[in-house]
């Protein structure tokens, strides 16, 4: 069991949003550069695409990544560390 008792909500985790929202217009150039990087690239040098739809989420600052399948589709979850 996790004990929670020296983490607070306001100090450890709502600083996390608070501070992407500040900072939404790197996390816009983040995704833009993502896709450049990953899809457009990946389609325009060898002509393919992929079979899995490609999930960039804010999280907790840990830098998980996922690859799941969920109603039959496959998805990555890539967290982008906010720091």
């Amino acid at each position: 069991m996790i004990n929670l008792d020296h983490y607070s909500f306001d100090k450890e985790f709502l600083p996390i949003p608070n501070n992407a929202l500040r900072n939404e217009d790197k996390i816009n150039d983040l995704v833009k550069i993502f896709y450049d990087v990953t899809l457009e690239k990946l389609y325009n040098d060898f002509g393919k695409s992929v079979d899995v739809t490609i999930v960039l989420y804010l999280g907790l600052c840990n830098g998980a990544g996922w690859a799941v399948s969920l109603s039959n589709k496959q998805y990555i979850l890539l967290e982008v560390k906010n720091t």
